[in-house]
Formats: structure tokens, C-alpha cells, sequence
């Protein structure tokens, strides 16, 4: 029998039609599956800020910020939502979700007919997947072609993304009522807490608000009553001692009641843009932080009569240079007196709070020790006259006690020599040299710049003024001069985060200094010299 050359054409065309067939649909899957970006890629979320847990209690919540889209929304990852809420969620709304495709067609089909039929309640068909579907490509799924629309992309998800994906997306994006979104948020402002931390009537709570958010919107009367009458109505469907648990009564907080502690020690922290949707837990004592406001507020009180309005105060634990408590200001909110500046960060003259580090230097040059004889007397250096503050002179006083009282002629001639000894000193073998890491050039100015202190122009601009404060500096910085006369001379970073909650400690807050700007032996000598200070 043979078969002619049409023929043959015809046979290998009706081939290539079902390969085809075959192939096409399988490279879309393909196609599908490796094309396959991260769920949420493209929402943001809210940065929640702790406090460091004390020993005898839990973390305080800081602060709850709002989204890029002004909603609180906190990722939350599947593996930190307990079981039992999942499966409340899955009850309630998708018992089947581990089952189906993204579509239930039972469901499809008992809606279509309830919605044909006018003597019939309307019946809800939309899986978990479908809903993430709305939710991620904003759908509206009232009409016929918004829900075909629907079920498409809740059939790409179901074929692009696991389940457990599917179901870590939903929960971070159910809706709750006000502008709050997902489990996460949800628990911490409804009832004050992480979701790990939620109890079983809690789960049942936000197992059915989602599915109208409107009318089980919490906080109101009519809002809660509903709410609570459908989460006691689902407890039914759990075994006897959760039956009972579920019935107990729960309280609910409202988004006004969300804490705004430390808010410039935040405002700070928020400016480092890589902490924004996470969860952060920070270096500040919270009780330490609420005295330090309380003793701010009563020091103003107290000199209100001399016209003091404001003041800032800073803690940090010199032996990891953690920030413990930072009040930027006596009060935030105030405008009259410009609240809102950080009084820690902000730029101002030292005054003589910068002497201690001129004569740690010049310990460090072995132009004086601790009992060297200092004149205390009217002098000038070039134009420049410096006087005490009450204008008296000492005369003849020892290099301690010219420290520890504040004298301003020895701290200036002592700069003076020491800037001597700079200018004498080679200037490429000064800066930067012996041991890999040391600064120790001698030079005042140089500290100054290795601090990074800013708006710092060049040397010969401050002259001998450099001694008694004629420049401006941070707090922030001026701690940590102070506690490098605590670690040896050592110049270390300021930390806001506790180093045990961060992944990676190779990040730049981590990268320990290594600038030895005092010598040990410098170091240890000035603090023996201030414990002289009464």
C-alpha cells in the first residue's frame, strides 16, 4: 500500500499539530514555574522598633510605623504564625485550600446557582488563593469578568507558588478594617502583642474579620458584637476544651493607643533606610529611658526660673557602646522650643567638656604627667586672652587640679605646645603611624577629624579656641571621646541595635573601630585625674 506524497504531508502535519498541542501548553508551565517573583515583592511594610528585653520581662514595643501607602502591614513569616491560627484561617475560610487548584468548583458552582436564585442567600466562593489574587492584582471580582479574571490568576499562582507561599502572602494581606492588613499588624494593635503571643479566642478573632472587615471592624460597639458572634461560632468547630476556650471574652486596643516611645532615638534609627519592614530590636533600656525623661522634665521645672526650657541627655554603656537612653529634647511635641531637633545629633559648642582628650594628649607626648606644676595666670597668646569663668586666676597648680577645675590658660598653653609638637614632627610620619590602627598624632584637630565631625573647617581657622570649645560637635560624638578613655584609649562606634538579633554582624554597625587615638597608659592617667573631681 503506498501513500502519496500529499498524503504524507497531511500525516506529518496532523504530528506536528499534536506536538504542538503538547509542547505549547508545557513550555507556558515552564515558563510559569521559573518565571516566579517573590509573592510580595513589590508591597511594603511597616518597621516595628523594640526595646532591648529586660531580665525580668518582654520587649516593649517603640514605635509601628506606617507603610510607603500609609497602612500598617507586618510581614509576618509563615513559620512564626502558630498552627492553631493557621488552621482557624483555613476553617473558616478555605477548608480545602491543601486540596484544590486555586478554584473549588463545588463552591463556584453552589454560588452561581444561589446567585440565580433571588430566594437564596449569597453564597461565597472565593478560595484563600483567589482572595491573594484580588488583593495582589486589585481585581474587582463583583462583576462576571473581574471573577473569571479571578480564577485565571489564582490558577498561575496555584502553578507558579507553593502553598504554604500562597497561604504566608494571604495572611500578610488580609484585610482587618481601618488600614491595617495581615495577621501581624492586626495582633500587635488589636491586642497588643506578636502573633506568636496571641490566645486561642485572640486567633479565632482575626480568623473572621477578613471576611468582612467593614461590619467586624473591632473597634465599635456594632463592629465588635459581630465579630464576636461569629468567633464564638466558629470555636464549635474545634475539639471540647478549645470550644470552651473560645468562648472566653477578649479586649481590643485602638490604633491611638499604638505607643510612640523615644522618638528621636527612632527618628535616628529610621533614617538608615534598610531597616525600614523589619522588625528591629534596639540597644534602649526602656525603663532607663522613661527616667531619663522624667529627670529631664523635673531639671526643667526646677530651672524654669532662670529661663532653662530645654535639655537632652544621652546613655551609653561604654563596654559595648550601646545606646541605653537618648532624649533628644523636654518635649517632642513642642514647637516653641524647636522639639523635634535632636539635641543629641544636633551641633553645638562643647565648651570645656572637650579639655580631658588636650590632656590626654599631652600625656601622651610626655609633656606633663598628673603632678606637673601649671600656670594658672593672665596671659596672652597673640591676640587671644582666655580668662576663667570667674574671672580669677590660681597661679601655680598642679596638671590634676587644673583639669579637674576647669582652668582655661593651662588647657590653652598646653594646646599650644602640643600644636608645637605636631608642626615639628615630620609630617608624613605623624598621622596615621606605628601600629596598624593608632591615630595618635598629637594633634587635637586630627580627633576632631577622625570623629567626623562636621561643618569642620581647616585648622588655623579655630587657632588656640580649639581648647576651650570654639567649634561645634555632637553629643553623640562627645560620648564617644569620653568612652574612649574607658576602652583604653580606643575610639569605637555608637550602637542602636543589639548585635545578638542581627543576622549578619558584618554589617558597618558591627565593623568595630580599630583607631587607638590615646595610648593605654594616657587614657587610664586622665580618668584617674577626673575621679579627683568632686
Amino acid at each position: 500500500m503506498s501513500i502519496s506524497r500529499f498524503g504524507m504531508r497531511k500525516l506529518f502535519l496532523k504530528y506536528y499539530v499534536v506536538i504542538a498541542c503538547i509542547a505549547l501548553p508545557l513550555l507556558f508551565l515552564i515558563y510559569l514555574k521559573s518565571f516566579k517573583p517573590p509573592l510580595l515583592k513589590n508591597i511594603s511594610f511597616s518597621t516595628s522598633i523594640y526595646s532591648r528585653p529586660p531580665s525580668d520581662g518582654e520587649k516593649q514595643l517603640l514605635r509601628l510605623t506606617l507603610t510607603e501607602d500609609d497602612a500598617y502591614r507586618l510581614f509576618v513569616p509563615i513559620s512564626h504564625i502558630p498552627d492553631k491560627l493557621i488552621k482557624a484561617v483555613l476553617q473558616y475560610e478555605d477548608k480545602y485550600f491543601y486540596s484544590h487548584f486555586g478554584i473549588n468548583p463545588f463552591s463556584l458552582l453552589r454560588a452561581g446557582r444561589s446567585f440565580v436564585s433571588k430566594n437564596q442567600r449569597t453564597v461565597g466562593a472565593s478560595t484563600i488563593t483567589m482572595q491573594l489574587a484580588r488583593m495582589l492584582y486589585g481585581i474587582d471580582s463583583t462583576s462576571i469578568s473581574g471573577k473569571i479574571q479571578q480564577i485565571i490568576q489564582a490558577i498561575k499562582l496555584e502553578i507558579r507558588y507553593s502553598k504554604n507561599e500562597i497561604l504566608e502572602a494571604y495572611l500578610n494581606l488580609a484585610p482587618y478594617g481601618h488600614n491595617i492588613e495581615g495577621v501581624g499588624a492586626a495582633g500587635l494593635i488589636y491586642f497588643g502583642h506578636n502573633v506568636e503571643k496571641l490566645t486561642f479566642p485572640e486567633m479565632l478573632a482575626l480568623a473572621v474579620i477578613p471576611q468582612n472587615p467593614v461590619k467586624r471592624t473591632p473597634t465599635n460597639n456594632v463592629g465588635f458584637k459581630t465579630m464576636d458572634e461569629a468567633r464564638k461560632k466558629l470555636a464549635l468547630q474545634f475539639s471540647d476544651l478549645e470550644k470552651q476556650s473560645g468562648q472566653m471574652q477578649i479586649q481590643v486596643k485602638y490604633i491611638k493607643q499604638l505607643p510612640s516611645y523615644a522618638p528621636h532615638f527612632i527618628n535616628q534609627l529610621l533614617e538608615n533606610r534598610k531597616y525600614w519592614g523589619k522588625s528591629v530590636q534596639t540597644t534602649l533600656d526602656f525603663k532607663i529611658q522613661r527616667a531619663f525623661e522624667k529627670q529631664i522634665q523635673t531639671y526643667i521645672k526646677r530651672q524654669s526660673a532662670l529661663g532653662v526650657e530645654n535639655a537632652s541627655a544621652l546613655l551609653v554603656d561604654w563596654r559595648n557602646m550601646e545606646v541605653l537612653a537618648m532624649v533628644g529634647s523636654n518635649n517632642f511635641y513642642d514647637a516653641d522650643i524647636q522639639g523635634q531637633v535632636n539635641g543629641t545629633s544636633a551641633l553645638r559648642s562643647p565648651g570645656s567638656a572637650t579639655k580631658p582628650f588636650i590632656y590626654a594628649l599631652a600625656l601622651d607626648q610626655g609633656v606633663i604627667h598628673p603632678l606637673t606644676m601649671l600656670k594658672d595666670s593672665p596671659k596672652n597668646f597673640g591676640y587671644y586672652s582666655p580668662k576663667n569663668f570667674n574671672k580669677d586666676f590660681m597661679g601655680v597648680v598642679s596638671a590634676q587640679d587644673a583639669l579637674v577645675m576647669s582652668r582655661n590658660v593651662p588647657a590653652v598653653e598646653l594646646l599650644q605646645r602640643l600644636n608645637k609638637i605636631v608642626k615639628s614632627q615630620n609630617s608624613a610620619s605623624g598621622k596615621f603611624s606605628g601600629t596598624s590602627g593608632k591615630i595618635r598624632s598629637g594633634s587635637f584637630y586630627d580627633i576632631l577629624k577622625t570623629l567626623g565631625v562636621k561643618n569642620l573647617r581647616e585648622e588655623d581657622f579655630y587657632g588656640l579656641a580649639l581648647a576651650l570649645g570654639g567649634f561645634e560637635i555632637k553629643m553623640q560624638d562627645l560620648a564617644r571621646l569620653y568612652a574612649s578613655l574607658a576602652n583604653e584609649g580606643r575610639l569605637k562606634k555608637l550602637k542602636f541595635i543589639l548585635e545578638k538579633t542581627l543576622k549578619n554582624k558584618n554589617t558597618p554597625e558591627f565593623h568595630e573601630e580599630n583607631l587607638e587615638i590615646f595610648s593605654p597608659e594616657a587614657a587610664y592617667l586622665t580618668l584617674a585625674m577626673l575621679r579627683r573631681n568632686m
